[in-house]
């Protein structure tokens, strides 16, 4: 009988210290209401969102950055600091020899007439993802100029919207918002690499690609909408121009 009530008291307590146990690690998960929990979100707004303002319809409420300078050396534009605003007047802001690289989440909005170019050797990476989009757009109710992309260059495009673009309705690019340049000896340089790419409301043309220019091996997902709004002042109104021998490598 000892030896009986002994295994069942050992049996009690054991039974008693696995539930204290399950008790103690429930409470140390648990946050009291109003001190954010253990699982709050990058913003800190306790909600698990992570801040991204690619995804925000108002940005008024954020501060932004302004960007005048040429870009020489490999430099990043994070979410956090958005809007990226490319202020440049009538001429594009350069990158030269140097990876400008864009943040998922992250705005880019560029002032009227304002535009980018990649040449010299260098890169531009807007590698974005489905939940944390990149977005380039108009700051302002004008169109912004065009994002170009010279022969000896190259443009990672994932997840990205390039919107209200084309200023240059009339001139030598078509009013196009993306334009890609390759040589003029018929060798062709596939320098635009798109996953997931919307161009929207160009004033003419979407896309440009000029010359003997291709998309990378494996683009996909290339969709353009709303091209020509310039079309009653002469703008190309078509979706895209490629090179006939370029066409098999669109997304």
């Amino acid at each position: 009988m000892k030896g009986n009530a002994t295994r069942k008291v050992k049996v009690f307590t054991l039974l008693n210290l696995v539930f204290a146990l399950a008790l103690a690690a429930g409470c140390s998960g648990s946050s009291s209401p109003g001190d954010g929990g253990t699982d709050a979100g990058t913003d800190g707004g306790g909600d698990g969102e992570k801040f991204c303002p690619a995804t925000m319809t108002d940005l008024s409420g954020l501060a932004g950055t302004v960007h005048e300078d040429p870009i020489t050396q490999d430099t990043t534009w994070t979410a956090e600091d958005s809007p990226h605003i490319v202020s440049k007047g009538n001429t594009h802001l350069n990158i030269t020899g140097a990876t400008l690289t864009i943040e998922p989440c992250a705005v880019v909005l560029l002032d009227p007439e304002s535009g980018i170019k990649v040449s010299g050797g260098g890169s531009l990476v807007a590698d974005g993802t489905a939940s944390e989009p990149i977005r380039f757009g108009r700051n302002g109710s004008d169109p912004w100029q065009d994002l170009v992309i010279e022969k000896d260059s190259h443009a990672v495009l994932h997840e990205v919207t390039l919107e209200g673009g084309g200023s240059n309705a009339t001139g030598s690019y078509s009013g196009a918002t993306l334009v890609a340049l390759g040589p003029t000896d018929r060798q062709y340089v596939a320098n635009v690499e798109v996953r997931n790419l919307t161009v929207r409301d160009s004033q003419g043309l979407g896309v440009l690609m000029r010359r003997h220019t291709a998309f990378v091996q494996g683009s996909s997902g290339l969709v353009i909408s709303g091209s020509g709004a310039a079309s009653s002042q002469g703008a190309a109104p078509w979706p895209i121009q490629i090179d006939i021998e370029a066409a098999s490598t669109l997304p």
